[in-house]
């Protein structure tokens, strides 16, 4: 739409060579301002000989939209039957239209159109690898509540260790596995760590009732472990050094894994000695398989392995030493390393405590051989035994 102001006209009128070609949209409103505008043009100029020729007339919108509407080709109107009533015209559509689609086993049952409306929703077909039985061994290694360094002294092993696990079926191991535990039933059992929370509680307790054989796996998961120092002290204050908030903690007394279970064979130290583990495990699995009597840990004190390294005794200088009570297997790393045994592999079974307190009585104080005893759990055992 073009709106002529009396500039333009006047400008359009002096020019006398030139014919404006305009489009102007005629209605009643624009005509009358057109010759109120025009009537406002001097006189000097009311005969021009510059003509004003309308060359197209615009439609109104109207117009327009109704002739658009008729260039539209006709559409057939919309069914308004719901399409599932008729079947027949469905049933034909399919026979003649649609492809022939092979059946499948998981589509078989497959209604386009079921009665009640509503498309049954086909589960998606899982590939799941069958397990082929190797009529192997299974064992599994479980983790309660613990720093998994057992499980890591075992991968030190190195070819040894993947040597040995080749001659057994793995169904679970936390550092290793590659799919979950089904939960089938176990030749052996191994666990780490501490019962501290209900859900390792439930594990332990599932463990055990799905293996032959249970074997306790390092000082923790035996004898409670550095986390059983909190036991001598007090729970809450214990907590707090930890959490800012204590409400909604579960802060148990530790306790060892044999007050829940039954345990069948135990791997003492901390962490225990892997070389250990190899030696003994082909017997624990003979024992599974056969129900022949579980192998022992020969009672002798980490002083036999201090001799066979060639290590001066640390009593003879006047340091404490627990070695002669405990009982050894760990090659006396401790000792070794100039630094007194803790006993992180427990009490011999003929280890003489008596005896053992005496010959440190000028070397540390009462106080000082309790908290010692406290670090690895040490000191339950030994109150038992002075009974």
């Amino acid at each position: 739409m073009v709106f002529l102001s009396p500039k333009i006209c006047y400008n359009a009128l002096m020019d006398e060579d030139k014919t404006i070609k305009i489009k102007i949209r005629l209605s009643e409103d624009n005509t009358e301002k057109i010759q109120k505008r025009t009537e406002k043009i001097p006189k000097a100029v009311e005969k021009p000989r510059t003509v004003l020729k309308v060359v197209e007339e615009i439609p109104e919108e109207d117009e327009i939209v109704d002739k658009f509407h008729k260039n539209i080709p006709r559409v057939p109107e919309l069914r308004t039957t719901p399409f599932h009533h008729e079947k027949e015209d469905v049933d034909k559509f399919h026979e003649t239209e649609m492809p022939k689609i092979p059946k499948h086993s998981h589509i078989e049952n497959y209604k386009m159109f079921p009665e009640d409306h509503h498309p049954k929703r086909v589960a998606p077909i899982e590939n799941k690898k069958e397990k082929v039985e190797t009529g192997r061994p299974k064992i599994a290694i479980v983790s309660l509540t613990s720093c998994e360094g057992c499980q890591f002294a075992l991968l030190d092993l190195g070819e040894k260790f993947i040597e040995l696990m080749n001659k057994v079926e793995m169904v679970d191991f936390r550092l290793l596995e590659d799919e979950e535990d089904a939960g089938e039933k176990l030749d052996i059992g191994f666990v780490e760590g501490n019962p501290m929370t209900a859900a390792n509680k439930k594990t332990l307790k599932e463990l055990r009732k799905r293996s032959k054989l249970l074997v306790v796996v390092g000082n923790c998961a035996a004898m409670g472990g550095i986390p059983e120092i909190k036991n001598y002290r007090k729970e809450k204050q214990t907590a707090k050094h930890v959490y800012r908030y204590i409400q909604g903690i579960e802060n148990e007394p530790i306790q060892e894994v044999d007050n829940f279970v039954k345990v069948d064979f135990t791997f003492p130290g901390c962490p225990i000695t892997a070389e250990e583990f190899l030696a003994y495990f082909p017997m624990l699995l003979e024992s599974a398989a056969t129900g022949k009597t579980l192998p022992e840990i020969a009672d002798k004190p980490v002083c036999v392995e201090c001799k066979k390294k060639g290590n001066r005794c640390l009593l003879l200088d006047k340091k404490p030493c627990f070695g002669p009570m405990i009982l050894g297997g760990c090659d006396a790393v401790c000792p070794s390393s100039k630094m007194m045994c803790q006993g992180c592999r427990g009490l011999r079974p003929t280890g003489n405590v008596k005896a053992m307190r005496a010959t440190l009585k000028n070397m540390m104080s009462d106080e000082e051989f309790e908290n010692t005893t406290e670090i690895y759990g040490l000191r339950d055992d030994i109150e038992e035994r002075e009974k």
